[in-house]
């Protein structure tokens, strides 16, 4: 009798190899019995890892697994009721493995019903029973079966087994990579009578050899002396998986944002780090080597946040900006190393121009500066009749911009007051003054009135020559204070006593004089007796009867000192050719009996008056602060007239006199008489000359 089990070839993954052909024979009887077990060994392979990152790191080792067996032999001559026991050769299973923990080689049954049984194939009534616990042949009964490993559960094993329920059997176990194959042996033992019935039995049991777990160590470091919080616990423990899920916990550090785990200690650039080795995220698996121990530090990789705040100044109305910033506050953050922040500035539009910048970060928190200019707004100026403007000038100027603005007065007129459409004018009265441009275009305007000799005061005289109107006939007349101090007409007189609508002009509002002497010089003389003589006399005789008496009221035909004359000006105004009789007003038209004193009126218009003469007179005085005959002569702009007597005028650019208040003796009054090049402040002449006039602000 004879048992073949036939001889398997080392597998590769996922093929089953089978033990088979127990055959048992009976040629005394000669009938034949066939018992057939299978026995199914399973070679198992984990599989490939799966990597994360396939282009960044090798593939880890891969366990290798091989089985191989023998054959197995036996003959059976069941031939009594007590059965007879017969076993077969063994046959050699040998097992290599580079799994750094080992294996474990068991055996496990296929069903859970009959799996203690060999049935026969024919008539599946018949079988052969598994032995109830482990025996020597000897305890076999009839009809039984056993296998014989070399060992179980690591131990060397000399007894019969029974047959493997579904929970494997352990046959050993190893705890390390044997590159050279381990050796076990199986054999069976068979105890059959002769009422067994003829046929073939078999059962199909499996022989496994498993690569053991795999234990691993995952730490994970926090790679900053920071608090850090919901950091992962270490994991441990050993799987028969080839990879390991990490923790899906995201660490929290303060400042930063987590960007995953590296394999290797990262480096740090600029706020952020970089990892060199393979990159895992949260919850992602790790691959595990079955060929080396797996203890893996990863280490946080982070990125610093940074922020972006803004701060702005507010130009000042000057142009200027404050020293310090005013704060917006952070506009932007959790921003990295790299990224743009923007700002723009929302003022309104009506007082500042909106500005705008861009920044990138660039491992610091940023500060966005903005410097916002004042809105602009244009200013125009204006000029009246008689006021213009000499400081400011028309342009684009910011809103409450202090601006400096100052007048002129016109030709004979006089700055009143400052008008603006919109802003604020400091003092609207002052000729020079500043002005507060607001949020809007504006004009401004130099207003002014004419200027009257009657109106003038001291204030409004300067020693900036103006011109000012004598209200009786219009005339214009330059004006200015002088070295003495006082107000001066740089022009002669030029009032033409003889034209009515001007002689219904000569009031006591507007001349230096009373009504009463007035009256006499408008009707060309008086009657009353002993103070006034006939008037109208056609021609000034010196000596004659009235010659100084009635007032002189034409002016004459030579109105200008030609500049060719000697000592001429240059058609400057020479003015009115006056007898003191007219000079005062007809308040001083001498006879024996009365003005004897000086004149207190004139035609000078009212707040002026002729100066006094005589060597303490305002004549003298003036010359006394030149001290020069053309320091004299310029300062009071006095052309050579010559004068006026016996109805013509002589000595025209040769010599110039002047009218004064004083009286000196008898017929005669003080004078100031210029020559070409010479000059007399206290002359003497005769009251019925025809001299020019000057006036004198009081």
């Amino acid at each position: 009798m004879r048992c073949t089990l036939d001889k398997a070839v080392p597998q590769k993954v996922g093929i089953y190899q089978h033990i088979q052909n127990l055959k048992f024979l009976d040629r005394a009887a000669f009938c034949a019995r066939a018992i057939l077990l299978t026995i199914t060994t399973l070679i198992f392979f984990p599989p490939v890892f799966s990597l994360i990152d396939t282009t960044a790191a090798p593939a880890p080792s891969t366990t290798t697994l091989t089985l191989a067996t023998s054959d197995i032999s036996v003959e059976i001559a069941p031939g009594n009721s007590a059965g007879t026991f017969v076993s077969s050769g063994p046959a050699t299973i040998s097992v290599t493995t580079n799994n750094y923990s080992g294996y474990t080689l068991g055996v496990t049954s296929s069903d859970n019903v009959d799996n203690t049984k060999l049935i026969n194939t024919s008539d599946n009534t018949a079988y052969l029973t598994s032995i109830s616990s482990a025996s020597a042949p000897a305890d076999f009964n009839a009809n039984n079966w056993g296998y014989l490993p070399s060992k179980l559960n690591g131990v060397a094993n000399s007894s019969y087994q029974p047959a493997p329920t579904t929970a494997a059997t352990t046959l050993e176990a190893t705890s390390a990579a044997n590159p050279t194959a381990n050796e076990y042996t199986i054999a069976l033992g068979v105890k059959a009578n002769y009422t067994l019935p003829e046929g073939t039995y078999e059962n199909t049991f499996t022989i496994t050899a498993v690569a053991n777990p795999v234990v691993y160590t995952i730490t994970y470091n926090k790679n900053t002396e920071d608090m850090v919080t919901n950091l992962p616990e270490t994991q441990t423990g050993a799987t028969e998986a080839h990879s390991i899920a990490l923790s899906s916990l995201i660490p929290v550090r303060t400042g930063y944002e987590f960007i995953g785990w590296c394999a290797s200690a990262p480096t740090t650039n600029t706020g952020v780090d970089s990892c060199d080795t393979i990159t895992y995220q949260p919850g992602d698996n790790v691959d595990l080597d079955q060929t080396s121990s797996n203890d893996t530090m990863l280490y946080a990789m982070w990125n610093k946040y940074y922020t972006c705040s803004a701060q702005y100044r507010l130009q000042n109305a000057d142009g200027t900006y404050p020293s310090s910033y005013t704060s917006v506050g952070i506009i932007a953050q959790n921003l990295h190393n790299g990224d743009t922040c923007s700002y723009a500035s929302t003022q309104s539009t009506t007082y500042y121009t909106n500005q705008s910048n861009q920044v990138t970060i660039s491992g610091q928190n940023t500060i966005i500066s903005l410097d916002i200019p004042r809105t602009t707004y244009k200013l125009t100026f204006s000029n009246s009749t008689y006021a213009s403007v000499s400081i400011g000038t028309t342009g684009n100027y910011r809103w409450g911009q202090s601006v400096s603005i100052a007048a002129n007065h016109g030709t004979g007129g006089e700055f009143t007051s400052w008008s603006a459409t919109a802003g604020t004018i400091a003092s609207s009265t002052s000729i020079s003054t500043t002005y507060t441009m607001p949020a809007s275009a504006a004009t401004i305007t130099a207003n002014g009135q004419k200027l009257y000799l009657q109106n003038l005061t001291s204030s409004k005289c300067t020693t900036t020559a103006r011109k000012a109107y004598d209200s009786r006939d219009n005339e214009l007349y330059t004006f200015q204070k002088l070295a003495d101090g006082k107000c001066w007409m740089l022009d002669n007189l030029a009032i033409n006593l003889a034209n009515s609508s001007t002689k219904a002009n000569l009031t006591q509002t507007t001349t230096n004089a009373s009504n009463t002497t007035l009256n006499y010089l408008k009707n060309g003389g008086g009657t009353t007796a002993n103070k006034y003589a006939t008037a109208g006399v056609a021609s000034w005789s010196s000596g004659a009867a009235g010659s100084y008496t009635a007032p002189l009221v034409t002016v004459a035909s030579k109105n200008t000192v030609p500049s060719s004359a000697p000592g001429g000006s240059g058609n400057k105004k020479v003015g009115g050719y006056y007898n003191f009789c007219a000079a005062s007003a007809g308040s001083y038209c001498y006879d024996a009996n009365a003005a004897t004193g000086n004149a207190t009126e004139d035609i000078c218009p009212v707040g002026w008056r002729m100066p006094t003469g005589g060597s303490s007179g305002e004549w003298q005085t003036l010359y006394g602060k030149y001290g020069s005959y053309a320091g004299f002569r310029n300062a009071l702009s006095i052309p050579l007239s010559g004068n006026c007597f016996n109805g013509s005028v002589s000595n025209h650019g040769a010599e110039g006199h002047f009218w004064s208040s004083t009286r000196q003796t008898g017929n005669d009054m003080a004078t100031l008489t210029l020559y070409t090049s010479s000059v007399t402040t206290t002359d003497v002449n005769y009251r019925g000359n025809g001299f020019t006039v000057r006036c004198l602000l009081k």
